[in-house]
């Protein structure tokens, strides 16, 4: 492994959640693209292993492979809330639709949702971002815990993700054409 891969892996080990490809390379010192390949080849290195890198909208984590999850059910059964329906509405939207504003979550909801994106962000299963939407409307979006409790490595792996992203682009497209 080169000194330049070394330096990636430790400060995404270091990091201790999310660190974009930006701050790796500002930190570093080394190219984007040069750091984009040697996530690639520290993700291909822990596959199948106990810790394993996981990567949503640019950012990387290190979190314990979901392949194990068995052996990890006593300490979930600790942490382990249900969800409502209106929670589980929320999340899916913001999974699949994410990052998203509130005022858009209130809008496609129908009501206000912020006891349920509080429930949500308690649980660690939503977060804000450090972005801010229209008229200073908070976005939120999923975490990495989520992620990897979902065994995924991330949001394009969703199940219909792909085919629900092309519907919404059509929509939107013919929206647009039609206004």
């Amino acid at each position: 492994m080169s000194n330049e891969k070394n330096i990636i892996e430790a400060l995404v080990m270091k990091a201790r959640g999310p660190i974009s490809i930006n701050e790796l390379t500002r930190i570093s010192g080394i190219d984007g693209g040069v750091t984009r390949q040697y996530l690639t080849q520290i993700k291909e290195e822990y596959n199948e292993r106990g810790i394993e890198l996981y990567s949503n909208n640019d950012e990387y984590w290190f979190a314990s492979s979901h392949n194990l999850s068995e052996f990890f059910e006593d300490i979930e059964k600790r942490e382990e809330k249900h969800l409502g329906i209106a929670s589980l509405e929320t999340l899916a939207i913001i999974m699949y639709r994410g990052p998203i504003q509130k005022t858009e979550l209130d809008i496609i909801r129908g009501v206000d949702t912020n006891s349920v994106l509080r429930s949500l962000s308690i649980r660690k299963l939503i977060k804000k971002t450090n972005e801010t939407g229209e008229h200073g409307s908070t976005i939120y979006d999923i975490t990495p815990d989520l992620i990897a409790h979902l065994g995924i490595q991330n949001r394009g792996e969703l199940h219909g993700y792909g085919e629900l992203q092309d519907k919404i682009k059509d929509l939107e497209r013919a929206y647009t054409e039609n206004v």
